[in-house]
Formats: structure tokens, sequence, C-alpha cells
């Protein structure tokens, strides 16, 4: 029989305690992605601020506030050494009823509570390292039955439902275009990470000087530039929240933006507000491909390092030609023309898009936070 630690046997005591009205809620960054637009749905909409104590877990004491969405919060320091913190972290842990996280598992202390995973994004490369043990949840998300195969690898079939990412509501919010974008055609880039800033395990080799696909030199990036402001458009370069950013070596452009969070917070927005006033997506092998499908514009992806990439990181497309579609970048003239293109509004896949937008966005009413909320009302009866 395999003996507890203190740890282990301080959770089993917890465990026995009864649950009270707590939901405990975490994303990463705080307050963003698919938990944060669940959160909004459920304070606004079905007002669960009057029968349940909302707490987050934040990964920044800095992200500690006592509102969020008009509504009082109660936040918790989830990596802190304070033994203060540790205690209010076990005492919500034991004692929630709901923990609806996306990013860092919340991992629940007894079978009675109900744990919801939103997900960081469906997959596009295989993240079996980080999953094969964790998956303590009741429920998982999905957008598509298309994932269904992988994620059987590590959930039960019945845990996992077709309701969609919350995040993808804010798709359709109509915001006004922030101040600085105002009059340009604007093209998000969001590469996926390539070294993690956290964990070496996670990282592949860097191959680029800068940091970045494609540009391999300073010079290059005053090109781009230059190509940008002949074309009327802005470029918004968005790192990946986990990319070890001291690789990347890019300076200061006219209309190249680094859109990281200090970005979205001077302007007010939440990123995927800003991705539904955006005209075109920049990706490779990151979440976000599937999510803008849904918005039907057109999508780039940079490729020139697959084989290395997936080497690390397998993709799990069956057939990445068939289902992988956008327009195929490895060199800087494949890049300008795609810049070109989408000045002149010109869409060279939009049909054959829509096929993988269906494929892989069965939920694609962009009404997910509520269909969520329905489906745990009516199983758990939140």
């Amino acid at each position: 029989m395999k003996s507890l630690s203190i740890k282990g046997i301080i959770k089993k005591i917890l465990a026995l305690f009864p649950l009270k009205n707590i939901i405990i809620f975490e994303s990463n960054p705080d307050f963003t992605d698919n938990t944060y637009w669940m959160f909004k749905y459920m304070v606004e909409n079905q007002q669960i601020q009057n029968r349940y104590k909302l707490v987050w877990f934040v990964k920044k004491p800095e992200n500690k506030v006592s509102e969020l969405c008009g509504v009082k919060i109660t936040c918790v320091d989830y990596f802190s050494n304070s033994v203060i913190e540790k205690i209010k972290k076990a005492h919500y842990n034991s004692r929630a009823k709901f923990i609806i996280d996306c990013n860092v598992f919340v991992h629940k202390y007894s079978e009675k509570q109900v744990r919801v995973y939103l997900s960081h994004g469906m997959p596009l490369k295989a993240v079996d390292k980080f999953l094969s043990e964790n998956y303590d949840v009741d429920l998982l998300t999905l957008t598509s039955s298309y994932f269904k195969p992988y994620f059987s690898k590590f959930i039960n079939f019945e845990n996992m439902q077709v309701l969609g990412s919350p995040r993808n509501d804010a798709l359709v919010i109509n915001i006004k275009k922030p101040k600085l974008l105002e009059g340009y055609k604007t093209i998000i880039w969001m590469p996926t990470y390539r070294q993690h800033k956290a964990s070496h395990d996670y990282s592949v080799e860097n191959i680029f000087p800068l940091g970045i696909p494609v540009f391999k030199t300073v010079d290059e990036l005053k090109v781009l530039n230059d190509k940008l402001i002949s074309f009327n458009t802005i470029l918004l370069l968005r790192p990946h929240p986990v990319q070890d950013l001291s690789v990347l070596n890019i300076g200061e452009y006219s209309n190249i933006i680094i859109a990281n969070d200090r970005f979205l917070e001077d302007n007010g927005v939440q990123l995927y507000e800003l991705l539904s006033v955006t005209d075109a997506l920049i990706t490779d092998y990151s979440s976000i491909y599937y999510d803008y499908l849904l918005l039907n514009r057109p999508i780039a992806l940079t490729l020139e390092d697959i084989e290395s990439f997936s080497s690390k990181w397998p993709l799990i497309f069956s057939n990445p030609e068939k289902e992988f579609i956008g327009e195929k970048i490895c060199t800087k003239t494949e890049f300008f023309d795609f810049i070109k293109n989408v000045s002149e509004e010109k869409d060279l896949l939009k049909e054959k898009r829509k096929i993988s937008k269906n494929l892989f966005n069965e939920a694609n009413d962009l009404n997910s936070s509520e269909r969520i909320y329905n489906y745990i009302k009516n199983r758990w009866n939140i």
C-alpha cells in the first residue's frame, strides 16, 4: 500500500468537510481567456454572485483585485510561498463546489466537487505531456467532435461535450477599433511558443536570430516595416504568453506593434475583442487558428520550421494538406504577398476555409457561454 505524504494526508482530511457555495476560477494570463468570458456571462446574465462566493486563483500577486466585471471577488495567489496564502488556497480548493479552469490545472480535493475544464484552446500540436496525469475533470468543453478521439486518451467520452469556447463569443462583440489602428488594415501575428519561459523540456531549438519566423535580420524587419507603410497596414505581433521573450530582438518600428498584455490593458480590450477588429491572422501551430476560422478572414501559416517543430510537438491532423488550410509562408516574398493581398482585400482561400471552419467548429453560433452554463445547470444544478 502506497503511503501518503503529509500534504496528501491533509488533503484527505480537508476533503471530509462539507462543500460550500464557492466557485474557483483560473486563467493564464489572469482574468482572461475562456474562463474570463465564462465568468462575465455568469455574473452579468445569471447573477451567480448572489448565490456563490467567487474566488480567482491568480498567478501574479500584483493582479489581486477585489472586483471584476462589477462584482466582488476574492483573489488567492496560486503560487505564493506565504503560509497564509497556502492556507487560503487549500481552504477554497477543498470547499468549492465548482472549479472552472482553462490553463493551470486546479485539481479537486474530492469526488463531490465539479471541475469544468474550458481548456486553453483546441490542440493543434499534441500536448500529451501536459494532460496524461492531470485529467480529473467532470466536463471538458470542445468546439468539435473532431477532437474527441485525441482527448479520449485522457478522459472518458461522457465527460467531453461539444459546447464551444466562451472566448469565441467575443468575436462578435462590436467594439471600437483602438485609435492607433484606425484607418489601417490590421494583421495580427500570433506565433506559438518555441522556447518555453518556464521549462526547457517544452522548448525547441531556437533557429530564429530575432526570435520570430521568416525574418532573420534587423534590415529585413526594416524592409517589412516599409512594406507595411506602403500597404497602409499595421502588423500586431502578439507573443505567446509562455514564450521566452529573452530571444526576441525586434526593436521598435512605426507599423510593427508588440501587442503584449500591456498593449491590451492600455487599449482596454481583451485579446479576442482585439481579434474581432483585425483583418487577417498570421500564425503557425497555435489553437488560435481554429478560433479565427469562425471569422472566415484571411489566415496565413508560417511553417518554415515544421519539421523541427513537429519532431518535438507532433501535429494532430490526420490529413494536414486537406485540413490545415491557410496561405503557406516560408519566405519573405510570401509574407509580403500576403500583406499585399490583405491590403487589396484579396482572399484566396475563403471557400476552402469554410470546410475547415465547419470541421473544427461544430459549435459555431458564438453563444458558447450560455450553452456551457445551461449544461452545468441541468447536470449539476449550479
